[in-house]
């Protein structure tokens, strides 16, 4: 895997995202066509990259789908169950077709409902309906597609770890004064009072510039 585009950004909504990979499909001039998305089950990620590429297979992350569930159990003062509920999950994701993978989850769903009914509505809810088990489960991408996006991780933590570990302030400050820049300007071209002051000031400028070379 090696990583072609880097995003920074602080926004997590579907349309901003649409936004960013329109930029990047006209960058290609088209020619970027991906078959599928491997990411988090963050729905405004998923929702605006499908809006640009259609047809695109979405996978969802192993870890993430593991880590979601550790998280609810220990949010919920079930932290005993977090070790035997990892392995378990893992079983359930690795089956190799459908018809297993449902029927093993219907056992378990009857084996934990007398138990802890709050963890069986939790995960009935979000990993059998939210998210479709099509989406996170190992029956439909078996060995072609990975588990999840460690490969993505790993250059992740380069890029934090050796590039930005000198520069990172350098960076912060580029970032923080080109994004202060846009919503400067954004501002100004949203209000026509201010649009109008500043195409003003413009005017001015160039007119002051124009006698500053004329007496040259």
């Amino acid at each position: 895997s090696v990583p072609l585009v880097w995003i920074l950004s602080n926004s997590h909504t579907a349309n901003n995202y649409e936004s960013v990979f329109q930029v990047i499909k006209q960058l290609t001039a088209n020619r970027f066509r991906p078959k599928v998305l491997l990411a988090d089950f963050e729905e405004a990620l998923r929702n605006g990259f499908c809006r640009v590429f259609t047809g695109v297979s979405f996978f969802g992350d192993l870890f993430h789908f593991l880590h979601a569930n550790i998280k609810w159990l220990r949010s919920h003062s079930l932290s005993e169950f977090a070790q035997p509920f990892t392995a378990m999950l893992r079983i359930i994701w690795r089956y190799v077709s459908y018809t297993e993978f449902q029927y093993n989850v219907g056992e378990l769903i009857k084996f934990l409902k007398p138990m802890i009914p709050h963890y069986v509505e939790y995960f009935e809810s979000i990993w059998l309906n939210r998210h479709s088990p099509s989406h996170w489960a190992y029956f439909s991408r078996q060995h072609l597609y990975p588990s999840g996006d460690q490969a993505l991780e790993a250059y992740h933590n380069r890029l934090n770890s050796v590039v930005l570990e000198k520069d990172r302030e350098a960076l912060d400050v580029l970032v923080t004064k080109l994004w202060n820049e846009q919503i400067y300007y954004a501002r100004i071209v949203n209000t026509p009072e201010l649009l109008q002051q500043k195409l003003k000031e413009t005017e001015m400028s160039k007119q002051k510039a124009s006698r500053r070379t004329l007496k040259d």
